[in-house]
């Protein structure tokens, strides 16, 4: 025992010079691959050093009391296990402090404080029988080694995990203010919050991965190692969405295995953002309705109608008794006391009805006058209506001298002022409303100079102008595919159709684009009856031409009775092995659904059972196709057929043409013709692309295959 003690001890002394000599000239320290490997083992050797400290410094504390036989010896292994292990984990951490990223102040805090406890132990394990007799100093010393390890542990924690993570549960969490949908701007409230949730803890002032900051807009801006974090005019969008949409076993999938992952409303919130320029302040409301990226902030945020009011419900028999067939009170929602209230039918109206409604002022969030014959008399009245969040005064006849009477609307978030011949004195009253996200001024008798002014003088101010399009040409829809089924087995009518009336549908059924000349024009009598890709294309006089439509069908003749993969599918793309090649349901571009089988290091493999031979002519593979994932078509596809095991002949070997730079998402289908010949077992060899090609992002690795079915006709 003694021995081993020896030589524990002179390798910790030897190795606590080394640790301090590469320290003091750590900047011209080289590291090989191999000690960079071992650096990457700090975070699994650190909770040794931890461990080992902490109980050599209970049992000298406590157990010097006891009068056992072995405590000195027991004590002596738990002080050179803590020395020994200290120092290799310190060494450990100086190879991995090498990697850029790390923040200087926090890592050098964590550097000498791990050379500290380093020192410390072997100080601790050389002297420990003279500290056994110093009973004092025995307890300042172990109090100090366990505060230094306190000490060295949070500072490694900030550095992993951002500055104050381990005090972060002790602080009280400051609640945000919510936001409304009407007050949300799209990167603030939208984009950013992802960013802090899924990204920052690696890319923060403390912590900089990749040299890239992602704390706030600028940061982003400036991009990291890899250049620019988006290319709004790319077709894959840039960097950032080329790294969250790869497979989360590529090792650049962002964020990194392990960490939380982007949900798929996430990912889509990001996509849209950057595809529209990737705005900073931009207001959510300026988005048009049936923009995605609004839709997905409407899911999020309350608007003004769903805001949570705290004031009490008005009386029941008041809002019956205001309640007439030509204006409508009721809750914004089931259960709310806010209240909205609608005029109805111009010729009934009375300002006596408007001052009726001051009874319900303080529970009325949204006036709808439009086209009611409102004067600016009137709007005395409205004026004294303070929680409107929302109020419509388009077509009345407001001329907007009256409009100084609403200045006291400090709630007011949407004022319609279109239709009237409100003009200057909007800009007058615009200041005094505070919250007013939105104002709509079209049809009035502002000048477009004045209008332009205004976006000037309120850059967060939404002005709905209107639109005007009689000089624009407008590009047509793509055609309508209404046949929901892709897999046939029997022949089926193919129906397309298009909204726009007037419009000519072209097509063609063997892969190639439709063009106005050489393709038939659509009449509705064309069948489906075998695997083929149909592909469409509208076009009309005046019009732009539409985009392509593309559908692929399967037609599914012959049923496997099995299918054996030979090769198995990556484990995190393995479907429910070789039966979801013939089940019949059909993935979509969504590569995580559970439905698609993945290869990317080996072939795909699989034998085919019919249930007897039977006449085979062409074998159908569906695919997906996702070059920015590094999802490709396959590379080469071999199909070999016979009626018994031992005797199968080669039918076909097929190399599908590879998508180029730009390409997106679709679902592919490969189909393998071959001479018409009786067989009872098939096999099929995939290979997917070896080697990326130059312009791909992951040029060199080797690309995935993904399949959903296989067809036998």
């Amino acid at each position: 025992m003694k021995r081993t003690h020896t030589f524990f001890y002179n390798a910790c002394f030897a190795l606590n010079c080394l640790l301090l000599f590469l320290i003091l000239f750590e900047s011209r320290i080289v590291l090989p691959t191999l000690l960079q490997v071992v650096g990457r083992m700090h975070p699994m050797m650190l909770h040794f050093p931890v461990v080992m400290v902490i109980v050599s410094l209970l049992w000298e504390l406590f157990a010097a009391s006891k009068n056992w036989d072995s405590k000195e010896l027991v004590g002596d292994i738990f002080l050179l296990a803590s020395a020994v292990t200290s120092v290799f984990t310190a060494l450990a951490g100086l190879f991995l402090s090498r990697e850029a990223g790390y923040d200087a102040g926090l890592l050098a805090g964590h550097k000498w404080g791990g050379l500290a406890l380093s020192l410390l132990t072997l100080f601790l394990f050389t002297c420990r029988h003279w500290l056994r007799n110093q009973s004092h100093a025995l307890k300042v010393f172990g109090f100090a080694g366990f505060f230094l390890l306190l000490f060295t542990a949070h500072q490694g924690a900030n550095l992993t995990h951002g500055a104050g993570f381990l005090s972060e549960p002790l602080v009280a969490a400051a609640t945000p203010e919510p936001v409304l949908l009407e007050d949300a701007q799209v990167f603030p409230h939208l984009v950013q919050p992802i960013l802090e949730t899924r990204c920052v803890q690696c890319h923060n002032e403390k912590k900089k991965k990749g040299d890239l900051l992602m704390t706030s807009y600028a940061a982003l801006l400036q991009g990291g190692k890899s250049g620019a974090l988006w290319d709004s005019l790319a077709a894959d969008g840039g960097l950032l969405l080329k790294r969250i949409h790869l497979p989360l076993t590529e090792k650049k999938h962002m964020p990194p295995q392990g960490r939380p992952q982007l949900t798929e409303e996430e990912m889509a919130i990001l996509v849209q953002w950057i595809r529209k320029g990737a705005p900073n302040e931009q207001q959510v409301i300026t988005l048009q309705e049936n923009d995605t990226l609004r839709q997905l902030a409407a899911a999020q945020f309350k608007t003004a109608e769903s805001e949570e009011y705290h004031f009490d419900a008005a009386d029941a028999e008041i809002i019956a008794k205001l309640n007439t067939n030509y204006c409508l009170v009721q809750p914004i929602a089931e259960g709310s006391a806010a209240l909205s209230v609608s005029f109805f039918s111009p010729s009934q109206f009375k300002p006596s009805m408007l001052k009726g409604l001051l009874a319900i002022k303080e529970q009325m969030v949204s006036l709808n006058l439009n086209g009611i014959p409102v004067t600016d008399a009137e709007l005395d009245v409205v004026g004294q209506m303070k929680a409107l969040r929302k109020l419509n005064l388009g077509f009345t006849k407001v001329t907007g001298t009256g409009l100084s009477q609403l200045k006291d609307l400090k709630e007011l978030r949407q004022l319609t002022l279109s239709g009237t011949s409100a003009s200057g004195a909007v800009a007058a009253l615009l200041p005094h409303l505070p919250k007013l996200k939105k104002v709509a001024l079209w049809q009035t008798k502002m000048e477009p100079a004045q209008l332009a002014r205004f976006a000037t003088e309120f850059p967060k101010l939404y002005i709905e102008k209107g639109y005007s399009g009689d000089s624009v040409t407008i590009r047509l829809n793509p055609p309508v595919v209404d046949n929901k089924e892709t897999v046939i087995r029997d022949a089926v009518d193919l129906n397309l159709r298009h909204v726009v009336k007037g419009a000519e549908i072209r097509y063609t059924l063997d892969g190639s684009d439709p063009d106005s000349l050489l393709s038939p024009v659509f009449t509705g009598n064309v069948k489906v009856d075998r695997s083929m890709v149909v592909k469409a294309k509208a076009f009309k006089p005046g019009w732009i031409s539409s985009a392509v439509v593309e559908k692929h069908f399967f037609r599914a003749g012959i049923k496997p009775d099995s299918i054996r993969l030979l090769t198995p599918p990556d484990p995190q793309y393995k479907a429910v092995g070789g039966a979801a090649l013939a089940d019949a349901k059909k993935g979509d571009l969504n590569f995580r659904s559970g439905l698609w089988l993945g290869y990317k290091d080996k072939p795909m493999m699989a034998i085919i059972f019919l249930s007897k031979p039977q006449k085979v002519s062409a074998i159908s593979l569906s695919t997906l196709v996702d070059v920015n994932s590094y999802i490709m078509p396959a590379y080469k596809v071999t199909a070999w057929g016979g009626k018994k095991a031992g005797a199968l002949k080669l039918l076909t070997s097929f190399k599908p043409k590879q998508p180029g730079q730009g390409s997106g998402g679709t679902l592919a289908g490969i189909d393998l013709p071959f001479e018409p010949q009786e067989m009872a077992i098939l096999k099929l060899v995939v290979e997917p692309v070896p080697v990326l090609p130059g312009w791909h992002p992951g040029k060199g690795q080797r690309g995935w295959f993904f399949v959903d079915e296989v067809f036998i006709n």
